[in-house]
């Protein structure tokens, strides 16, 4: 699991030199209209959560929020799951629109993957599942 995970995340990573429309369309995803329904949790699931933030912190590129997270929706959709990929926006200082940050943060089963605790600071304004989730 850990070689498929790092590879997973090296291949998120450099969907990240692309443009947003390109990755998400390389990546098999698109705008969800709703959230799609919660799946149950599992002891797999959460292996695989462990897994991935474990070779994230190890990983010898930058596996920041955005690349974990397209991993992170990679592997699930391959195990069957349906997670949701929040993108979200905050000002960096308050009245000055010029700065901005951006968070990426996946969802499945109910429980936070991937991007968890600085969710709560960003605006989501996209939501991705998989291109063939109804």
């Amino acid at each position: 699991m850990i070689v498929e995970v790092a590879l997973a995340l090296l291949w998120a990573r450099l969907l990240c030199l692309l443009p947003m429309r390109t990755w998400v369309r390389l990546a098999g995803l698109r705008i969800a209209a709703a959230a799609p329904p919660i799946d149950a949790a599992d002891a797999e699931l959460g292996a695989l959560v462990r897994c991935l933030r474990g070779v994230a912190r190890r990983a010898p590129w930058r596996a920041n929020c955005l690349p974990q997270a397209i991993a992170a929706m990679q592997l699930l959709r391959r195990r069957g799951y349906r997670p949701v990929m929040y993108l979200g926006a905050r000002r960096l200082q308050p009245g000055n629109s010029a700065t901005m940050l951006a968070h990426a943060w996946v969802m499945c089963a109910g429980r936070m993957v991937c991007g968890g605790g600085a969710e709560k600071h960003y605006h989501s304004v996209a939501a991705l599942c998989g291109a063939d989730d109804a």
